[in-house]
């Protein structure tokens, strides 16, 4: 006797649920009936393989299986293969080695230069002193020089402390080669430097040696 929730399956002729697939009693694969070949996430309820809907809760599968797709689509898209991973990271490494370098280089040479620059200015006091680092006025001022190269053009000078280098005071030229001293007239009272031009070029002022001193009343 056929049901509500029953029929009859048209190999056997028993009597079996309505929503079967398969007859229980037979075996027979019911005409027409579609195969459960999921669930629904939503209720737990059995699906239909192409089913959209779900018939018990209405729930949307297709909707929620393409937007994972989609998700798991732009994550394989934008995620950098482990090769291309690796070669950033060198790459970052590289540059991060460049910039320590670089700022040890800048180190380095500012210290170089500031050395080099101080023994320079040690080495052009050596070239010319006087005998006293204050003179009353009046008294001579007694100038040593060394390493003179002896050319018609060296001469040494005595000229205001802080001036311009091309301001020429007193001046002599350097009669002989080496070593020697110089006697210059004590100027007006005030701080002031002698400069030793060796190897003197007309209208290039370029100081080979300098020393400061003061003449007091």
């Amino acid at each position: 006797m056929q049901g509500k929730n029953t029929k009859q399956c048209p190999s056997c002729g028993k009597t079996i649920p309505s929503d079967a697939v398969f007859c229980p009693a037979c075996g027979s694969r019911l005409t027409g009936e579609k195969a459960v070949g999921k669930k629904c996430p939503s209720c737990g309820a059995a699906m239909e393989v192409d089913a959209i809907f779900c018939a018990s809760c209405g729930n949307r599968f297709e909707e929620k299986t393409a937007a994972v797709t989609k998700l798991a689509a732009a994550w394989l898209k934008f995620s950098p293969e482990p090769r291309l991973l690796m070669i950033l990271l060198a790459a970052a490494v590289v540059l991060l080695l460049l910039s320590f370098g670089t700022i040890a280089y800048l180190y380095v040479s500012k210290n170089d230069a500031a050395a080099r620059s101080s023994a320079k200015s040690e080495d052009s006091k050596k070239i010319v002193k006087t005998e006293k680092s204050v003179y009353r006025y009046g008294e001579k001022i007694y100038v040593h020089y060394s390493g003179a190269p002896g050319l018609r053009s060296d001469w040494i000078c005595i000229a205001p402390a802080g001036s311009p280098d091309n301001t020429v005071g007193t001046y002599q030229y350097i009669p002989a080669l080496g070593v020697g001293t110089l006697v210059f007239d004590s100027p007006k009272p005030g701080r002031y430097e002698v400069r030793a031009f060796y190897r003197y070029n007309p209208g290039h002022y370029k100081v080979t040696g300098r020393w400061r001193f003061t003449v007091t009343d």
